[in-house]
């Protein structure tokens, strides 16, 4: 795992989290979940562009600037999952548009509710993605998934 480094700005109680600027260009798996990032910044990932695994599952992230992934051609698997997302821009999607070998997505244990938000999600990706991770939808929001969900061919949903 990465250490993700914390500053007391403050207090003591609200740390600042930010991901590390020193992370080699030749990293090739990513791990900095557990830790308390809120924000993934547009130049978070810019220079690792051999990177094929990034894990920032488990921290407290409400907020992916827009081009956050958008040099990471190269990466496979996604995981967000568990964070605190729950609106998504635009944007965001676009991030996503550009991952063409991206092969597994986990998005599940977060806020995203919003139907057309998350068939936005699913219509993002080419036939690539094969796996797509979101928990805790609930069954109403699963029933209205069934065109973009025909793509993917591994989809898991629990309640």
């Amino acid at each position: 795992r990465t250490p993700v480094h914390c500053l007391h700005l403050f207090s003591p109680l609200s740390p600042d989290c930010t991901i590390p600027e020193y992370i080699q260009h030749i990293a090739q798996v990513l791990d900095m979940s557990y830790n308390q990032i809120s924000v993934i910044k547009k130049n978070d990932f810019v220079h690792l562009f051999n990177l094929q695994n990034l894990n920032v599952s488990n921290n407290q992230i409400k907020e992916v600037d827009d081009g956050a992934f958008r040099d990471l051609t190269t990466l496979q698997e996604l995981n967000l999952a568990c964070n605190k997302l729950n609106s998504v821009t635009k944007g965001f999607f676009w991030n996503l548009f550009n991952l063409t070998v991206l092969v597994m997505l986990n998005v599940s244990g977060n806020y995203l509710y919003d139907i057309y938000k998350i068939q936005m999600l699913l219509q993002t990706f080419n036939s690539t993605l094969v796996k797509l991770n979101i928990y805790y939808l609930g069954e109403q929001t699963v029933k209205t998934l069934f065109k973009p969900v025909c793509l993917i061919s591994s989809l898991r949903t629990d309640k």
